[in-house]
């Protein structure tokens, strides 16, 4: 079946951000906020944490259609052996349809089948840039952080630009599972959520193992 006979009536959610109400002076004095999110332009994303976000979610992003089989093939191996999900197979563009279009929609066969199917048409209608860009400004990363940027000042303090590798890590384990993996909540948990990401920074060749085993050994703030 060819994309463009899918019937597709979905629509994107709307990319709601929060408003700054500022001083005569320019300084902030309100935020209204009907979601926290603060979106931010591909140049001002620093490149490790493209690294650690790619590394964590999608390692072959760059060199795939919208659908990644082998990383299908590779999470159903890995949750087989460990006995429950520690992997998924969606790509960031699977993600990223499913953030815009179904964030919550339940899950069936058909919605699935639509989802394929929008990831497939997005690859070909957007570039790799803007679909990443996109994705990274639309993720939930817990404690009412939407996005890299809100997400990066929430639990840092400091812009998306100016992140260091083990902020970048933790920022990209916590995509998967936000709230269990919380690093106020459930420092534990955090602490193997950032392992994770860096292993994989390590698997793709974007890090060596001693400056991820370094980078694990920080503080998660």
């Amino acid at each position: 079946m060819q994309v463009e006979a899918v019937p597709l009536r979905a629509k994107p959610v709307a990319n709601a951000e929060q408003t700054l109400v500022y001083a005569a002076d320019g300084s902030v004095i309100a935020t209204l906020r009907v979601q926290n999110r603060v979106t931010i332009d591909r140049d001002d994303v620093p490149q490790v944490l493209v690294d650690a976000v790619l590394g964590a979610e999608d390692r072959r992003f760059y060199h795939h259609d919208g659908i990644d089989v082998r990383a299908i093939a590779r999470a159903a191996i890995a949750n087989q052996r460990a006995g429950t999900v520690v992997q998924g197979g969606s790509t960031i563009t699977q993600q990223l349809v499913k953030n815009r279009y179904f964030r919550s929609a339940p899950q069936t066969l058909r919605r699935k089948s639509v989802e394929v199917r929008l990831a497939l048409r997005l690859e070909r209608e957007r570039s790799k840039d803007e679909i990443l860009t996109d994705y990274l400004n639309t993720i939930y990363l817990g404690e009412g952080a939407y996005g890299v940027q809100a997400a990066t000042r929430h639990y840092f303090g400091i812009n998306a630009a100016r992140l260091r590798l083990p902020q970048a890590a933790l920022l990209a384990g916590l995509i998967r599972s936000p709230e269990t993996n919380s690093p106020s909540r459930h420092p534990v948990a955090a602490r193997a959520a950032r392992h994770r990401a860096l292993a994989g920074m390590v698997a793709t060749g974007a890090l060596g193992p001693r400056r991820a085993r370094r980078a694990a050994g920080q503080p998660l703030g």
